[in-house]
């Protein structure tokens, strides 16, 4: 398991890869009833990776707050302005282009011919508490235990350490190839990405180069504009996006946008705090349409969410850059703690 595992760590992208092939695959040769038989194993693995996710949320925000101590108000402030502001530019980039480009006239009944692959087994599993609520326990006893209780906030920073490393290396990091596959499958029987680009050629490609324009000129400025760092800042976010495109869920590729929003920055504790906040909030791809096409919108949701979920992982990737840039250069108060765990800050 140990070496399985190391495997994982180091050739994911590989396996990824492996994954996606294996996918298209299968969706060619496989009967129906077995893809359905696999498509319900995703929907199973997705509904345990929801499960723990309040667990893996509650363990990033109270390291988050711990290391920062008193620090922490500031990013929670910080990160929110962050998001408030960078929602709104994107809303008036989707305004702009709209307008630029007359998407409003670009609406056409949707046709679907293609079939449906349906789970052949379902088994929900319950979630104890919000993310949200997990969200902000973590913060606030990371903010209080950080002032006032000092050995059980060193046992609780220990333990929520060990489960967190536990969760994303043990749990979660070998069943996403695996759980993504049933979703690439549900993809290539359904036809949709051929679907999208059939019947909403002009619509999808504007979309997609208004979404590669803004995320390309982001992580080139945050790079520096040198192309080896922004191709590295773009490789460490792929595994995230791979999983948001087939799933279309920015909450199931939390795990994978942490590890590589981690790689791409020198300050842990903003990823672990700023990500949980913006992964449902920070909505860069659901903001760049205007009102006019929003019964087209709906009509494309389920077309059209794979490339939203996947901007939208790209766009909290470099969110998080942006920050730990600001962080380190003009505010020093949002600076990472590079003291151990039973030292102080």
């Amino acid at each position: 398991m140990g070496k399985l595992l190391e495997f994982l760590n180091k050739r994911f992208y590989l396996v990824m890869l492996g994954a996606v092939i294996i996918s298209v695959l299968l969706s060619y040769l496989m009967p129906p009833t077995v893809l359905s038989g696999l498509y319900g194993l995703s929907l199973f693995l997705k509904e345990l990776i929801v499960a723990l996710m309040p667990l893996l949320i509650f363990c990033c925000a109270f390291q988050c707050m711990y290391k920062l101590r008193g620090r922490g108000v500031y990013l929670i402030v910080f990160v929110l302005g962050i998001i408030a502001l960078s929602n709104f530019c994107s809303s008036w980039i989707g305004y702009t282009i709209s307008r630029l480009f007359q998407l409003q006239h670009t609406f056409s009944p949707l046709v679907l011919d293609t079939p449906k692959l349906m789970a052949s087994w379902e088994i929900s599993i319950p979630k104890l508490i919000p993310n949200e609520m997990a969200l902000l326990v973590g913060m606030f006893l990371g903010l209080v235990g950080g002032k006032f209780l000092e050995k059980p906030k060193e046992i609780l920073a220990i333990w929520t350490q060990k489960i967190s490393g536990f969760l994303m290396q043990r749990i979660l990091a070998p069943i996403i190839p695996l759980f993504m596959m049933g979703f690439m499958i549900k993809m290539m029987v359904e036809g949709t990405i051929v679907v999208i680009f059939q019947q909403y050629t002009k619509l999808t490609l504007i979309i997609l180069l208004t979404y590669c324009s803004y995320l390309l000129l982001g992580y080139s400025c945050m790079a520096g504009f040198r192309l080896k760092r922004l191709a590295q800042y773009l490789k460490n976010m792929l595994p995230a996006a791979w999983v948001g495109f087939s799933c279309m869920s920015s909450l199931a590729a939390l795990p994978l946008n942490l590890q590589g929003s981690a790689k791409n920055t020198e300050n842990k504790e903003i990823v672990e705090g700023g990500l949980p906040i913006s992964t449902n909030i920070h909505l860069v791809g659901d903001s760049i349409f205007n009102g006019e096409m929003a019964a087209l919108i709906t009509m494309l949701y389920i077309l059209l969410d794979p490339i939203i979920t996947t901007t939208n992982i790209f766009g909290n990737g470099l969110l998080v850059i942006l920050i730990d840039k600001i962080a380190v250069n003009f505010l020093p108060k949002l600076s990472y703690a590079k003291a151990s765990l039973n030292g102080s800050p």
